[in-house]
């Protein structure tokens, strides 16, 4: 019986943990998607203090969910996001429209496929 109920735990403990990843992974992938338009609106009007602003936003929610997305996305892949963010920052900062646009494409489909992306390994827990 005490089997039975330590495995019940197990599972309640890895569902819980599966439903909040998921959460935050979501709760990202809106937050991309609202910052979308905003970020193309103060791009065509010449916006920049917008556009820094939500830059900025979506850094603080990256780095809000980085830890719990680093758990079973690649470490190449969390690189390779930090990058595009880092990218999306600089292109903002020198105002080079093209590409900026360019990078935040990018930025967003890889926050799009984190999904897709993610195994667990050894690797990514340590």
């Amino acid at each position: 019986m005490k089997r039975v109920i330590a495995t019940l735990i197990m599972l309640a403990v890895a569902m819980t943990f599966i439903f909040v990843h998921r959460g935050k992974i979501n709760e990202l992938d809106k937050k991309v998607d609202e910052s979308y338009a905003i970020i193309m609106t103060a791009i065509n009007q010449d916006d920049i203090e917008t556009l820094n602003r939500q830059i900025n936003e979506l850094k603080s929610a990256w780095d809000d969910v980085q830890s719990w997305v680093g758990m079973t996305i690649d470490a190449e892949i969390l690189e390779d996001i930090d990058i595009s963010l880092a990218q999306c920052e600089q292109y903002a900062l020198i105002n080079a429209k093209e590409d900026l646009i360019g990078e935040f494409v990018l930025f967003s489909h890889m926050i799009k496929h984190l999904p897709y992306f993610e195994n667990l390994s050894v690797e990514s827990l340590l």
